[in-house]
This record gives structure tokens, C-alpha cells and sequence, in this order.
């Protein structure tokens, strides 16, 4: 039993990878998110992270805890409110506003 949260990598060249960190034996994840834009994240040991593609899944007993996780990775890249690339749910809709008009 528990509770799960995804999240979306919307974007070209998002991705997340996951390493050992060999002196702690503490997981972290590595997330790229955009060019140059690269952020590490140590999740609690209560929580099971898994990327299957383009979606974040945290499996956990705590529902608050794994929301106030998702609420903690989305802020690294806030969706885009021209194109929609960033992390979100899946089910978010981002209403996008419309670029430079040329006349």
C-alpha cells in the first residue's frame, strides 16, 4: 500500500539519472533540465523514485511527503508559458500564450 506521484520531463534533453554516492551510500538523482541547467536531489530514504521515459514516479507511505516532493522538484523548472516545457503533472494543462505577431 501507499501513495503515488509522477511528474512529466517535458522537454528535448530532459533526463533524469539516478547514481550511488559511494562515500554516503545515499542515492541521488541528477536531473537535466535544459542546456546547461543541471540540479542533483538526494530523496529521503522513505521515498522510491523510478523514471520509466519522460515521467518521474515517487512511490511512498507519506501522501504528504511525496507532494511536498513534487511540489520541490517542479520548482527547478517551472513550465513555460510560451512553449510548455518543464516539469509538470501529467495532467496539468498549461494554457500557452501566443509569441510575437508580425504584420
Amino acid at each position: 500500500m501507499g501513495y503515488i506521484g509522477t511528474l512529466l520531463l517535458n522537454g528535448l534533453g530532459f533526463k533524469c539519472t539516478k547514481k550511488l554516492f559511494r562515500d554516503t551510500l545515499r542515492k541521488r538523482w541528477r536531473f537535466n533540465v535544459g542546456h546547461s541547467q543541471v540540479f542533483l536531489y538526494f530523496p529521503p530514504k522513505t521515498l522510491l523514485m523510478k523514471v520509466k521515459q519522460r515521467f518521474i514516479h515517487i512511490h511512498g507511505l507519506l501522501k504528504n511527503q511525496i507532494f511536498d516532493t513534487l511540489k520541490l522538484l517542479k520548482v527547478f523548472r517551472r513550465p513555460d508559458c510560451y512553449k510548455g516545457i518543464g516539469l509538470k503533472y501529467p495532467d496539468e494543462y498549461i494554457p500557452l500564450k501566443k509569441g510575437k505577431v508580425r504584420q
